[in-house]
């Protein structure tokens, strides 16, 4: 089973398939739904941008793009490559505990901080 990543999905079911389009549609609606329930912000999926897609390398691949996006959003800068196990990555282990607002080390004495957008959750995290 492979994994493919696309950004524009939106703009080219517009183009190329418009049922597709209203099925993509309503899911959205639904997601949106589910996590204003729960007060957390609803999700804008851009409707007019540039289509791109890639395949990825199965699902360990995706696991490198974790790490990337971590270090992306705590350091600034893309890591070295990874080998062996990159899900035991520390600045990816941090940001699991930022985005959630787990509390490490001397943070734990003084209260539990709030859980941070980091601008990749929905990569990260889901």
């Amino acid at each position: 089973m492979g994994l493919s990543i696309f950004i524009g999905l939106l703009t080219d079911l517009r183009e190329q398939d418009p049922d597709g389009l209203k099925f993509y549609e309503d899911q959205l609606a639904q997601v949106n739904r589910a996590l204003e329930a729960r007060g957390l912000p609803g999700h804008s999926e851009p409707s007019e941008c540039e289509y791109w897609d890639a395949e990825m390398f199965g699902y360990s691949g995706l696991h490198y793009l974790r790490r990337i996006a971590a270090h992306l959003a705590l350091i600034g800068a893309v890591p070295l490559p990874g080998s062996g196990d990159v899900s035991e990555d520390p600045v990816l282990d941090e940001y699991y505990d930022v985005a959630t607002g787990k509390a490490r080390g001397l943070r734990r004495l003084f209260g539990k901080p709030r859980p941070r957008r980091l601008g990749f959750d929905h990569l990260v995290l889901l």
